[in-house]
């Protein structure tokens, strides 16, 4: 579930989308500073928001952050919103912030996505259809699952703790949404192993030719914007 941050002061206004109410509205809450972490969905949903935001009067500002200095930048106030957070998905990360009451939930974006491990279709093909087929390819895939930024792969972490799966000893590789694409990429054109986080909506879906397996928890919550508590 993909979430939308937004810093106090300006909440309640961002919610009222009427010109009359942002007439009245404090000067400061007119430029809205908002991030993303550099990922190809997210870009585009930003820039949308973008586009909409200068329609009704605001002056909307971007910049590509890593997810913890956009959490942080959000509840410093350094940040009015942020679009990407993904539940349950993100939930761990997110969880301190809704703890102490520095981030709440405002409303549903995207509702019927998609998130969960992912396989070539050669690999599909081979045998890799569920998450219990991975352990009986363990030395194909070198033990490893491809992820994104630390804090958006908690699927991945509890499949390896879970025992049912028989997956210990594997690590997830951590870096970016960019990063793992590139190792996608070149696995597919070397024709190896290779299990990632895969999700949809992304343009990923068509860019390569890969499998969502079964048996792990499809990720399919609407995307919710949230926002600093006033």
């Amino acid at each position: 579930m993909l979430r939308v941050l937004a810093n106090g002061v300006c909440l309640a206004a961002l919610m009222l989308a009427s010109q009359a109410a942002q007439a009245s509205e404090a000067e400061s809450c007119k430029a809205v500073r908002m991030a993303e972490p550099g990922w190809n969905d997210l870009a585009f949903t930003t820039g949308v928001a973008k586009v909409l935001l200068q329609a009704l009067g605001y002056e909307p500002q971007s910049e590509v952050l890593g997810i913890n200095v956009i959490y942080e930048g959000m509840k410093n106030k350094d940040l009015d919103l942020f679009l990407g957070y993904w539940d349950p998905a993100m939930v761990t990360y997110y969880e301190p912030y809704k703890k102490d009451g520095s981030i709440e939930n405002v409303r549903v974006n995207l509702v019927g996505a998609k998130y969960t491990f992912a396989v070539p279709t050669y690999v599909w093909d081979a045998g890799v259809k569920d998450l219990s087929d991975l352990h009986k390819f363990a030395d194909k895939f070198g033990k490893k699952m491809y992820g994104i930024e630390p804090g958006s792969n908690q699927l991945m972490m509890d499949a390896i703790a879970d025992p049912q799966f028989g997956l210990d000893g594997w690590q997830v590789v951590e870096s970016s949404e960019a990063g793992m694409l590139s190792e996608v990429g070149y696995e597919i054109k070397e024709k190896q192993f290779i299990v990632f986080q895969g999700w949809a909506p992304h343009p990923m879906n068509t860019m390569y030719d890969f499998k969502y397996l079964t048996g792990a928890e499809i990720r399919t919550e609407a995307l919710v914007a949230a926002g600093q508590v006033l």
